[in-house]
């Protein structure tokens, strides 16, 4: 549903925020990006999603 989608979208987007303040490598992004959608889902859902981040260097 959309507002589950909304709500991961600003989980996701304030984790990457607070870790990209400092140099960071693509496995702790993807690491943390799935903690962070993983744990939100759970919490609205009760359910434990697979996430599977896709990091795209531009």
């Amino acid at each position: 549903p959309k507002e589950i989608h909304d709500a991961l979208r600003e989980t996701v987007e304030a984790s990457i925020e607070r870790i990209t303040e400092r140099p960071i490598d693509h496995d702790t992004l993807r690491r943390r990006v799935r903690n962070s959608a993983g744990k939100a889902v759970r919490k609205r859902t009760n359910r434990r999603p697979v996430v599977f981040p896709v990091i795209i260097e531009v």
